[in-house]
């Protein structure tokens, strides 16, 4: 299986850029693979961060370093505090070099400390949202059938009326709600009331490569290891939702596969 790492170096040298610097749950999560990961709830830098080079494997810049170690060479993960100080000891290294650094989604205030840290004008920051987006989509067998799996567990609690779960909670759980990381993978399960139609035909959408338009109703979310971008490719797991209602597709070459139960 190609390390996801490897996959997000592919896409970054196609957009011409030297490093990535990562920090929304989602790509965290994607760009370290088996690592283990802590829940922040004040989402962007300086919460755990994530730094691909060109080449070799991520740094890690987290107050979880335990949960690196095994997955991450040593010289990889960098422990840190709740403290944004730490940024201006531990990035400039990191960067050492680099020209174009793609950055996703984080505040305002997270750009400006990167900026401050890197002291210099050579280093342009990219938006590099949309090309992480397009490189996280696709997912490999081995990763759809944990996928499924985890889906189905999220089912199986709702059906069970479960308020906890053996689980990672990724949301609160509701009579016909369930959000769950199963061995570091997401699972949704929305059993209540929507319409069907909407969702059925929101799904011949995307298996043509379009996602819903604005006056459809209807949401679409890429499932990963976290909530992802919706984007539609092959290989792409989508939670497609309308109202309360809501299953779980897999875009294949043979058109979209039901995941869900």
């Amino acid at each position: 299986m190609t390390p996801p790492w490897a996959r997000l170096q592919a896409a970054m040298a196609e957009a011409r850029l030297d490093a990535l610097l990562l920090a929304s749950a989602a790509a965290t999560a994607f760009a370290l693979g088996e690592t283990r990961r802590i829940g922040v709830h004040n989402g962007g830098l300086p919460s755990p961060a994530v730094v691909v080079p060109e080449s070799g494997y991520p740094h890690v810049i987290t107050p979880d370093a335990d949960g690196a170690w095994g997955v991450l060479p040593p010289d990889r993960v960098h422990p840190m505090a709740f403290d944004p100080s730490m940024l201006a000891r531990l990035l400039p290294p990191l960067l050492h070099g680099a020209r174009r650094v793609g950055m996703d989604t984080c505040s305002p205030g997270g750009v400006a400390a990167v900026r401050a840290v890197l002291r210099t004008g050579a280093v342009a920051l990219v938006d590099a949202s949309p090309m992480l987006a397009r490189a996280m989509a696709p997912k490999e067998r081995r990763e759809v059938t944990a996928l499924q799996r985890a889906c189905h567990a999220a089912h199986d609690l709702v059906a069970a009326g479960a308020t906890s779960s053996p689980w990672f909670p990724l949301e609160r759980f509701h009579p016909d709600r369930a959000g769950v990381e199963v061995d570091g993978w997401a699972g949704f399960a929305r059993t209540g009331p929507g319409d069907e139609d909407a969702i059925v035909r929101t799904i011949a959408r995307l298996g043509h490569g379009r996602l819903p338009r604005p006056t459809d109703g209807v949401a679409v979310w890429g499932v990963g290891r976290r909530r992802e971008p919706a984007v539609a490719v092959e290989g792409a797991v989508l939670l497609v939702e309308h109202g309360r209602r809501g299953v779980t597709v897999c875009l294949t070459p043979d058109g979209p596969q039901l995941l869900s139960p």
